[in-house]
């Protein structure tokens, strides 16, 4: 099937993956008939990989007519090293030999980005995103040590644009804040059978 250019009325001067300046030898690439440009390789690469991966929805999300990237230093490596994560993780109760570990994701700037990453990461055996804060790029992985590769996924991110890297004491902060609404749950039902028992014992 022939490759359609754009009309020049639709053209942009920023790369269509990242938005950022193309430059005088722009890359360019066939995405759904259509031939878009890129400012390098990387990013041509990557809007492969989500075309591919059947993402390309990503693109229609994303907040503005061009996505970020991400310029922070690749973190994969750091999740390569088992004792490390061993100790910023925590077990989880149960059957199976889960841990939680909480992790940053840089790079994060609208809601196609947190629809991505997490679409990636359901990509990825073994792993899963409980939570993923978009404003602030924190979030809660549970994850299978003997099953799932918590590198894979950085990896993967880092392809995409974006950076991921361990949260020290995270996994810590999670627990207490499941603790602190399980204890805000309880004080809210003592107060409402309070309210029954004074309406119960209320004089006729």
């Amino acid at each position: 099937m022939a490759v359609q250019p754009l009309p020049a009325s639709e053209r942009s001067e920023g790369c269509f993956h990242c938005g950022e300046p193309l430059g005088s030898a722009p890359v360019q690439l066939a995405l759904r008939g259509r031939s878009q440009d890129f400012c390098c390789a990387g990013c041509a690469a990557a809007a492969s990989w989500i075309e591919a991966a059947g993402l390309s929805a990503y693109y229609r999300m994303r907040e503005g007519d061009n996505g970020p990237r991400a310029q922070a230093e690749d973190g994969a490596g750091l999740f390569d090293r088992p004792a490390l994560i061993e100790r910023l993780s925590r077990p989880l109760g149960g059957a199976e030999a889960q841990r939680e570990l909480g992790v940053r994701v840089d790079g994060l700037r609208c809601a196609a980005c947190s629809w991505l990453v997490q679409r990636v990461a359901d990509d990825v055996d073994g792993v899963d995103i409980e939570q993923l804060d978009g404003l602030s790029g924190r979030a809660v992985l549970r994850y299978d040590p003997q099953a799932g590769s918590l590198a894979e996924l950085a990896r993967r991110l880092t392809r995409l644009g974006y950076s991921m890297s361990p949260r020290a004491g995270a996994a810590d902060q999670s627990q207490q804040l499941r603790a602190r609404r399980q204890r805000w749950l309880r004080l809210a039902v003592a107060g409402l059978g309070a309210m029954q028992a004074m309406m119960f014992a209320w004089p006729l």
